[in-house]
């Protein structure tokens, strides 16, 4: 049976954080805002998190396993801006990954069963797009982050090695194979076009990460090394890349260079943090959760990092642990709280 691949991953880090020491940094700046908890009606486990075009935030929820049919009904939920919520189920068996929603106004969901679940922002579910395996498999494999422009849906095929496109309005496919042999895991795409993905590379000694670069006329066109293995990827509206350095506690940013290497800073996050999603803001700065603070945080242009909550202690076994987030259409962020099975919004004030 599939598993899916971001829980995966940050399955990993929880394990982890059993053993990671919390050093203990400045308090949230006072007055940023207050946080509101949403618990999910029936489901477990929320992950991704995406904002749709009707004013609602969308994420997966990957805890919908019926222990009398032993079936996992692959799930999304819709939240409201006042809190609202209802659940949709878009498959029988699948586990949703990431969602996005695309540029003919369906939300696409990538799963573990290598299919794009789809879904109207009314709720009325749509027929799948399986992607096309990788000769001689005859299924496909597990589905990472996924990412939207004005023609296509961007996404991650994670254990392949290769970023997919789908193209909405001509059903076309079309795959850029990535040098790296530990897999890739999220994608974003910037406004000129530009995508932007992570992915690893396992070595005799190591495992390293990176962010890749892709032209969609020819395919990947550069590869920035990074001192950790990164679990999410952004870009901001001025160009510049960002990514979660999820075991070196790092946030990466990327400044685009067309006449070189492009330049790469990494900055601090408290230590044992595990910085996860990572959504920028159109105000510029960027936001990202910390799993094992049990907060999420702001990131400047600059660096600078305000935690956006108190710090929760992770032996705490009804602590949030945030994973996916996104911006609201007011500009709050909201985010998934998987151990606790809600979904969470920052109110800034």
């Amino acid at each position: 049976m599939s598993t899916s691949v971001r829980a995966r991953r940050w399955g990993i880090v929880l394990a982890a954080g059993l053993m990671a020491a919390m050093a203990p940094v400045a308090e949230a700046a006072p007055g940023l805002g207050t946080v509101k908890h949403l618990r999910l009606p029936t489901s477990t486990d929320p992950h991704d998190v995406t904002t749709a075009s009707d004013g609602n935030v969308w994420f997966t929820v990957q805890g919908a396993f019926d222990p009398v049919t032993f079936l996992t009904p692959g799930s999304v939920a819709r939240v409201t801006p006042r809190g609202d919520i209802t659940e949709f189920a878009v498959c029988d068996f699948c586990i949703t990954n990431d969602i996005v929603q695309g540029p003919d106004g369906i939300l696409y969901i990538s799963d573990n069963d290598g299919q794009l679940r789809r879904i109207s922002t009314s709720g009325e579910v749509q027929s799948s797009v399986p992607v096309p395996p990788v000769p001689p498999s005859e299924t496909g494999s597990p589905l990472g982050g996924i990412a939207a422009d004005s023609t296509s849906i961007w996404f991650a095929d994670s254990f392949n090695n290769r970023i997919g496109r789908f193209d909405v309005f001509t059903a076309v496919f079309t795959f850029y194979p990535v040098a790296l042999n530990d897999g890739v895991d999220d994608v974003a795409v910037a406004g000129d076009g530009t995508v932007w993905f992570i992915g690893s590379e396992v070595t005799e000694t190591d495992v390293i990460g990176a962010i890749g670069e892709i032209d969609p006329a020819v395919g990947v066109v550069s590869m920035t090394p990074l001192s950790g293995v990164a679990a999410g990827i952004a870009v901001a509206p001025n160009g510049t890349v960002w990514a979660t350095e999820i075991f070196a506690d790092l946030i990466a940013r990327l400044t685009p260079s067309g006449s070189g290497p492009h330049d790469l800073v990494e900055f601090p996050t408290a230590v044992g943090a595990t910085p996860l999603g990572i959504a920028p803001a159109p105000d510029g700065n960027v936001w990202f959760t910390q799993n094992l603070r049990g907060n999420i945080a702001r990131i400047t242009q600059g660096g600078v990092i305000t935690e956006a909550g108190k710090v929760i202690d992770f032996a705490d076994p009804k602590r949030p642990d945030p994973i996916g987030i996104t911006i609201g259409a007011n500009g709050d962020p909201w985010y998934a709280e998987s151990l606790v099975d809600s979904v969470a919004t920052f109110k800034l004030r």
